[in-house]
């Protein structure tokens, strides 16, 4: 059976004719080019024979099932590397989050101009401070409130406003877990709230008009943002301007918090915990900004801000039991798909948190897609090799999804890079998070 599966699922979909490799997808898929070319793990192509000298297979068609799915502590690649790049790795320090790098003497386009390279994690700010003022570090991250401290330093360049193609958004559990200690009473008492909480329409309206969207960016973000109609960044095929953009509405929040639960919900009040991650300004500004706007449009709505470490974070949301939650997205690869199905289908690594409540939402038939579902259209955009047709649906979904209220992007972030004068080469692609060391030199 084993062999059987490989034949027909793994060996028949890939073949060499010639000088060409081709494909057979299960599907059409017209972003597949797209993330064979981004070359991040989704399409990362492995030579075979370091590939079978290390052990991740063996070749045999008989044995495949031995080297799938292993854990990452397990693989080979773990603790080695296989590469055709200008650097090779040197050292992988785990528990000082620092990797090593130096130039590959063989690479085909020619040696580095940067010999050794490190990239090291360093959480604390003050750190990370003083290591670039005293020259000992060539570029870090700095986050958007810091930026202050450092811009009349002459040694360092500072570039502001690049675009991402990342989003950050609020999302909404549509089937709170019955065992969250974050919804306090789990009724609709005025202590808590019921676990189908959000599966009221007029309530996650309510909330979407309650946040102050520009205040987040002008205040917290100082700038460094801008707000977008859905969960699609700008420069992605599909978004459009002329969609309507989330905004704070004070009336209009009313009138949807009294229509949501038959009046009862704008009665009696409620009371949740919004959980943010350790360290992380933004979201905790954004849960205390939702948290004060909620309290002046009614008195009786309760919103406790709660800070607890990643692991607790990821687990609360994963085991569906925070009822709403900040999260970003950053693109693995440049198409409207990485953020749509992500964030709209049922079966998207977020849409799939959103509970099986919103799961019967998304597979419902609906007039507004002549009759399909959310989730049908979504996987018809992908299959649309025609752009101007496929621009048409993305933004006919987004339209869908508005209206609904599914979800509300907070801000597309606007990113700045740092880094000291003496480094030359710097070349901003939004598709690419990291440095391209191979073009970077050090001219002092």
């Amino acid at each position: 059976m084993l062999l059987d599966f490989y034949e027909k699922y793994i060996n028949s979909k890939v073949e060499v004719d010639g000088d060409y490799v081709v494909f057979h997808l299960a599907a059409p898929k017209v972003y597949f080019l797209n993330i064979i070319a981004q070359g991040s793990s989704w399409g990362a192509i492995l030579d075979s024979k370091a590939a079978m000298g290390l052990g991740l297979w063996d070749g045999k068609a008989d044995g495949w099932w031995k080297f799938h799915d292993w854990k990452k502590e397990d693989s080979p690649l773990y603790t080695k590397e296989i590469g055709s790049g200008p650097y090779e790795l040197v050292e992988w320090n785990r528990a000082e989050q620092k990797v090593t790098l130096k130039a590959f003497t063989e690479y085909w386009r020619g040696l580095a101009k940067v010999e050794n390279v490190v990239i090291w994690g360093v959480d604390k700010w003050s750190t990370k401070k003083a290591l670039l003022e005293k020259g000992e570090a060539d570029i870090i991250y700095v986050p958007y409130e810091h930026i202050p401290e450092i811009q009349n330093d002459l040694d360092l360049k500072i570039i502001n406003n690049l675009s991402t193609l990342s989003i950050t958004a609020m999302a909404f559990n549509w089937n709170i877990s019955q065992d969250s200690p974050y919804i306090g009473s789990g009724k609709l008492d005025g202590n808590g709230i019921p676990v189908d909480f959000f599966s009221d329409k007029n309530v996650i309206l309510g909330f979407i008009y309650s946040f102050k969207y520009s205040k987040l960016i002008d205040s917290v973000l100082g700038g460094n943002g801008k707000i977008i109609p859905t969960c699609l960044p700008q420069g992605v095929l599909g978004y459009s301007d002329t969609l309507h953009k989330p905004a704070y509405y004070y009336n209009t929040a009313i009138r949807y918090f009294k229509d949501a639960f038959n009046g009862d919900l704008w009665e009696r009040g409620f009371k949740i915990t919004i959980l943010y991650n350790v360290n992380n300004f933004s979201r905790q500004k954004v849960a205390e900004i939702l948290a004060e706007s909620l309290k002046n449009i009614n008195s009786k709505f309760e919103i406790k801000v709660k800070e607890v470490d990643w692991p607790t974070f990821l687990d609360a949301r994963n085991n569906g039991k925070m009822p709403l939650y900040v999260l970003g997205w950053l693109a693995d690869y440049p198409d409207p798909n990485n953020f749509i199905y992500t964030f709209y289908h049922s079966n998207g690594t977020y849409g799939y948190y959103y509970g099986e409540k919103y799961t019967q939402f998304a597979n419902k038939s609906q007039a507004f897609f002549d009759g399909k579902s959310l989730n049908e259209i979504i996987i018809d955009a992908t299959e649309e090799s025609t752009i101007n047709f496929r621009e048409d649906i993305y933004i006919k979904i987004q339209k869908f999804v508005i209206s609904e209220g599914i979800n509300v992007p907070l801000y597309q972030p606007l990113k700045n890079k740092v880094f000291r004068e003496w480094l030359k080469g710097f070349e901003f692609n939004p598709i690419v998070p990291g440095d391209d060391f191979y073009k970077y030199e050090k001219i002092e």
